[in-house]
């Protein structure tokens, strides 16, 4: 049932069994699985029916660290959240994390989760179900016909492998199940609601209330069992910090981890940025669909490299993705100081100069940091490239586009700035950092891709990246992706929320979405979203639990 501003009284006083902040993925997906129940559940959701509320305003902030997006053009306010943001087409980009991801890894900093990937198996396969996805496997073999041949096929235990994304519609809250919560009876989501404070008993161990205002100014109270915070991952960390009734530093604060760790997907794309794949067999690569868009049994399916678990653990590095699907380019000589450099001296040798600044061009060649320079001069001499002379040397390359995880960093973080919203709000500021582990991991993923590649003579990249930070961080841009923000740990001072989303010290208060990811892998958020949602909606089910709930009461 949708319930609209006007038919909310000013000072009502709402009560029902669970409360759920936010009509995004997370809290849509926790709903979802009590439709029809005999739970009473309430969404309040800060925007409208559709996109574009003047609430949107209210996600409006300021970056104080490296460069990223004017904020609100990051979320959405509205039935379905930010799923209004994804593209039309493909659509959202999805699968699920690593097993690895979930790991405590002694060169990540502040890494492991509490749950294991094998716990949360059963939960994404659900989510496949609920985004409408294939099925539940993100194999190359399993997609590919037993006659067809993956250029970049390599199994040898030091390599790459080639895995599978795969692709949900941008509709599928808003459009495909509005309906379902318009005729539902037992769910209510109040559009246009916006909350203001998560209101606690004095020693801030039991949620009392929520504390709710309408564009109109009306104002209403919702009263519950228990409530789930799932609003997003820099939203959920400003509603806690504004919530400081009781709680001086902000509601489940007491560490001052609320808002710490904010992790991002650094991506590089762009030419130059990333580095350039040149296949040996360029017609026999671009033959090969794997690697761009297409559809094999109806699903949507994009081929990406990734790492063998072997390949991370020996090198000690962040899990990345290789986006092979990059235009076709066509790159001159002078792009590289190493090939340059060599045109500097056959042209001193074509006119008898040979001098010391001859022997110097060539130690440009041999040790400059653009890698390819010596495979590029191998290549001229077999006939494999397209032109040289005086001037230019040209071969067809492949944009390579990076998505690589974020090592958790408590300096990352959200914090409430001085400006305040239209609710007279403090907005908030946003102070992204990266690690010398993110850059440095980045730059030799590619080297290690490179050599890899050229070992088993399918191609070379030339890479271009450093890992100085003032020129790494104007190349590197998110995915909208907030997470890391409430973070999940067994241990009070070391995380926001425990393994089953509940907030350390509240008994009666959930954190849904990105922002308890405690590590986030390469892959998108999305599907980890939906089947923690799942997750979390089951252990609410639990009569056990619904009794103690009951008791605290």
């Amino acid at each position: 049932m949708i319930i609209k501003p006007n038919e909310i009284r000013n000072n009502e006083e709402i009560e029902t069994e669970i409360c759920i902040i936010g009509a995004g993925t997370a809290g849509l997906t926790i709903a979802r699985e009590f439709i029809d129940t005999s739970k009473n559940i309430v969404i309040l959701e800060s925007g409208g029916e559709e996109a574009g509320s003047v609430t949107n305003e209210s996600t409006e902030g300021k970056n104080i660290g490296i460069p990223y997006y004017d904020l609100k053009d990051t979320r959405e306010r509205a039935f379905g959240g930010s799923s209004h943001l994804w593209y039309y087409v493909p659509g959202l980009r999805s699968r699920g994390m690593d097993a690895i991801d979930f790991e405590k890894k002694d060169w990540i900093p502040y890494s492991g989760w509490p749950i294991s990937k094998t716990d949360l198996d059963p939960y994404y396969k659900r989510a496949h179900k609920l985004l409408n996805l294939g099925p539940y496997t993100y194999r190359c073999e399993d997609w590919i016909n037993p006659d067809e041949i993956n250029y970049l096929q390599n199994e040898d235990e030091d390599g790459f492998r080639t895995t599978m994304f795969q692709f949900a519609r941008r509709d599928i809250f808003y459009n495909n199940y509005y309906n379902d919560f318009k005729i539902a009876e037992n769910v209510k989501v109040f559009i246009e609601s916006t909350v203001l404070n998560i209101e606690t008993t004095e020693n801030a161990k039991e949620v009392t209330h929520l504390t709710v205002s309408l564009q109109n100014e009306f104002q209403f109270t919702v009263k519950a069992k228990y409530f789930i915070l799932a609003a997003g991952g820099l939203e959920n960390a400003r509603l806690l910090l504004l919530s400081n009734t009781h709680a001086k530093q902000g509601l489940g604060n007491d560490n001052d981890l609320v808002g710490r760790f904010f992790m991002e997907h650094p991506h590089i794309w762009g030419k130059g940025y990333a580095g350039t794949y040149y296949p040996n067999e360029h017609e026999k690569f671009n033959s090969n669909e794997i690697y761009n868009f297409h559809y094999r049994n109806g699903t949507p399916l994009l081929g990406y490299l990734i790492f063998k678990e072997e390949v991370i653990r020996q090198n000690q590095l962040l899990n990345i993705t290789f986006d092979l699907r990059g235009e076709s380019v066509q790159y001159p000589a002078r792009y590289s100081e190493g090939i340059a450099a060599i045109q500097n001296v056959l042209s001193n040798m074509k006119y008898g100069r040979i001098n010391k600044e001859m022997f110097r061009e060539l130690g440009k060649f041999f040790n400059n940091g653009t890698a390819g320079a010596y495979e590029r001069m191998r290549r001229l001499v077999n006939g494999k490239v397209k032109k040289w002379n005086r001037y230019e040397l040209e071969e067809t390359g492949i944009i390579i586009k990076l998505m690589a995880e974020q090592a958790p960093n408590p300096d990352s973080r959200v914090i409430l700035g001085d400006e305040h919203d239209l609710f007279r709000q403090r907005k908030i500021h946003l102070d992204w950092r990266l690690t010398d582990l993110d850059l440095e991991s980045m730059k030799k993923s590619m080297e290690i891709l490179n050599t890899s590649l050229q070992k088993k003579g399918l191609g070379y990249i030339d890479v271009h990246l450093n890992t100085d930070l003032s020129d790494m961080a104007q190349k590197i841009h998110g995915g909208f992706h907030h997470m890391g923000t409430t973070r999940m740990h067994e241990d009070h001072t070391m995380g926001v929320v425990d393994k089953d989303c509940k907030m350390h010290g509240t008994h009666n208060l959930f954190v849904a979405g990105s922002s308890v990811f405690p590590t986030v892998g390469y892959a998108n958020p999305t599907l980890t979203i939906a089947a923690l949602a799942i997750r979390l909606a089951d252990h609410l089910k639990k009569e056990k639990f619904a009794q103690n709930i009951t008791r605290a009461i």
